[in-house]
């Protein structure tokens, strides 16, 4: 069972793309962002990153696709960092893969291989979360595939923060939990077999469904997903630009008497995870899958909480979930309390 999975596709709006080299083992590498556009109010940011050669020598089939993407994908804000030569370079724009207008950017779309994982990071005593979606390959749309924007994607794991409605300032509600989400990985190497966690705040927003349907969801989510229960949830990542009134106080007026208080037009950028649809999992479901074994989830869990607490102990610390630990039991004979 996939529990981590999404499909997206969109016009590419921007691309970053920094080469550097390992200092320690002497092996260039890749990092490339490509923001596409999905919607006028949505944009998405694939994260890639490959080494030029994998552990057996042989040219990384990941790294010679991001160099095509570097020489070839065309998009509205272009960039290339090149810190082999000089570690202190700078971002330049790329003419040759600069264009002017959106039919002329390259259409790219990942069918598979796409998942969501969280950044953390301290700021001011506090932890911070951006999510972020990541991806092996994309492809390029040729000129006869259909050029439609989508983003679509599904999690599968454990409810850990039972629903809860709240309410905004303007009275609209929406609903918020946190889903556990286990990732098998098989032993290779002298890697034992584990499984990594990542815990993902939900949330419900009544823009993502059809006029009276909203009300019966929140319903449906508070009354049927319990703490410590397995289900599925189709997900959209949403970063939208939301347009504000900043109130600014003018305290260098001397015309008149009393504050002059005036409203400025600002930005500010939503970030959320929202929910679309879900349902929960039978047992017989998830039981046989390893992502849920009982001792491989629950050293996870702890690993997961203690790289928290380290980082509350370090404020200069991130914590982004990439591998696993903990060691298997052949037949604990136990089995997860949902």
């Amino acid at each position: 069972m996939v529990t981590n999975q999404l499909r997206v596709a969109g016009h590419l709006i921007s691309k970053n793309v920094r080469m550097g080299v390992n200092q320690e083992k002497k092996k260039n590498w890749i990092m490339c962002d490509l923001t596409l556009r999905i919607s006028e109010t949505q944009t998405i940011t694939l994260s890639m990153f490959s080494n030029e050669f994998t552990s057996t020598g042989t040219k990384s089939k990941s790294y010679t696709a991001l160099e095509t993407i570097r020489d070839t994908y065309k998009s509205l804000d272009s960039t290339i960092t090149n810190k082999r030569v000089n570690p202190d370079a700078q971002a330049e724009k790329d003419e040759a893969t600069t264009v002017a207008t959106l039919e002329e950017t390259t259409f790219v779309y990942a069918n598979r291989g796409v998942t969501i994982g969280m950044n953390r990071y301290m700021r001011d005593g506090e932890i911070q979360e951006n999510f972020r979606l990541s991806v092996n390959f994309v492809n390029s749309a040729k000129e006869t595939d259909p050029k439609e924007p989508f983003l679509e994607g599904t999690l599968i794991g454990v409810v850990t923060k039972k629903p809860f409605r709240f309410e905004e300032p303007n009275g609209e509600e929406y609903v918020k939990f946190e889903l556990t989400v286990p990732t098998y990985q098989s032993a290779w190497g002298d890697r034992d077999e584990s499984v990594v966690v990542d815990k993902f705040e939900l949330v419900m927003r009544a823009e993502n469904f059809e006029e009276g349907e909203f009300e019966g969801a929140m319903d449906f989510v508070e009354d049927e997903f319990d703490e410590n229960m397995v289900i599925s949830v189709s997900i959209e990542p949403t970063v939208k630009v939301v347009a504000s009134q900043e109130p600014v106080e003018d305290t260098g007026s001397k015309r008149g008497f009393g504050r002059k208080v005036e409203f400025k037009p600002s930005t500010r950028t939503v970030r959320e995870i929202r929910v679309l649809g879900g349902y929960a999992l039978e047992e017989d479901e998830y039981a046989e899958d390893k992502a849920f074994d009982f001792d491989l989830y629950s050293k996870a869990v702890e690993e997961f909480e203690r790289k928290l607490e380290e980082m509350k102990a370090d404020q200069g610390q991130t914590f982004q979930v990439q591998k696993g630990f903990g060691n298997a039991k052949k037949d604990s004979g136990t089995k997860l309390p949902f």
